[in-house]
């Protein structure tokens, strides 16, 4: 009967030893699997921030592109567009802004003038500024296209109740439309 108590004793111990045995690898493949739910959440939340890095540098950059596209645009869409771009930069005494619808040769004039319009001291500048500002306070009655070209046709109040026109002639040139003033 001794034996048979040692004997289920031991049984008993190893039993318990087996259930700690158990339950200890349960633990660590619980933990293991914690472990490895947070890699894949982890994997997961770096693969959603690098999209969203990605996508706003993307954005982005097409915003940075769209506005530098957009100061560098010179003429207009459209006759209407360039002739009321131009009047009204001129009424507004923005020069530079004007000369962006005047046509020139090619872009080194281009360039020289709005450098020129910036410098008030020099001479040449008077004299844009002067052609420019032959167009101040106008409005514009009429642009009639024929082709690529058109005719815009202004007007202003010299005086009370006086009314004075004035016009000037427009080209298109690779798409674009301006002011063929110079």
């Amino acid at each position: 009967m001794k034996e048979n108590s040692i004997v289920q004793n031991n049984e008993n111990k190893s039993n318990e030893l087996e259930n700690q045995i158990e339950n200890a690898s349960q633990f660590e493949k619980e933990s293991n699997d914690g472990q490895s739910n947070k890699k894949i959440k982890s994997k997961y939340l770096n693969e959603k921030t690098v999209t969203i890095v990605l996508t706003l540098a993307v954005a982005l950059i097409a915003v940075v592109f769209l506005f530098i596209r957009s100061n560098n645009t010179v003429g207009a869409k459209t006759s209407q567009e360039a002739a009321q771009g131009f009047v009204e930069a001129v009424n507004s005494d923005n020069y530079e802004k004007a000369s962006n619808y005047v046509y020139y040769e090619n872009d080194d004039v281009r360039k020289d003038v709005k450098k020129e319009l910036k410098d008030k001291d020099k001479i040449q500048t008077s004299l844009h500024r002067h052609m420019y500002k032959t167009y101040k306070d106008y409005k514009i009655v009429s642009v009639d296209e024929l082709g690529d070209e058109a005719r815009v046709t202004l007007k202003r109040e010299s005086e009370p109740g006086k009314i004075v026109y004035s016009d000037f002639k427009m080209k298109k040139v690779d798409d674009r439309w301006y002011c063929d003033i110079m």
